[in-house]
C-alpha cells in the first residue's frame, strides 16, 4: 500500500478491538488491508487513511429513523402509555387474585 499503515496489531490496539476482529474485518472488506512479509514474518497491515475516510462516510448518512424523529417519538409515547396502562390493569387483576386466594385459605 502506498498510503499510510499500520500492523493490525496496532490498529487493535488503538481502535480498542482485538486482533481477530481486525482480521476477520479486513476479510470481510470492511477494512483495507495487505500481507506484507517482514524479516521472513508475515503481517497484515491495515489502511488507516481509507478506514478513517470510510468512517466519515458512513457518519454523514442520514438515516430514516433520524429524519422522522418527531413521529417516531410521538408513536413510542403513545405505546409507553398504553403498555403502562396495562400493566396497571394486570397488577389490579393480581391483587385481586392473591386478595381471593387468601378469603379461600382463611375459611
Amino acid at each position: 500500500m502506498s498510503r499510510r499503515s499500520i500492523p493490525a496489531r496496532e490498529y487493535a490496539r488503538r481502535h480498542r478491538m482485538s486482533l481477530f476482529q481486525v482480521v476477520k474485518q479486513v476479510n470481510e472488506g470492511k477494512l483495507e488491508g495487505e500481507t506484507r512479509e517482514v524479516d521472513g514474518v508475515k503481517t497484515l497491515y491495515v489502511d488507516v487513511e481509507e478506514t478513517e475516510q470510510m468512517q466519515k462516510t458512513m457518519e454523514k448518512k442520514p438515516t430514516e429513523k433520524t429524519a422522522d424523529s418527531p413521529a417516531l417519538s410521538k408513536k413510542v409515547e403513545v405505546e409507553l402509555r398504553l403498555l403502562r396502562e396495562e400493566i396497571a390493569a394486570l397488577r389490579r387483576q393480581l391483587r385481586e387474585c392473591c386478595k381471593s386466594e387468601e378469603n379461600s385459605k382463611a375459611r
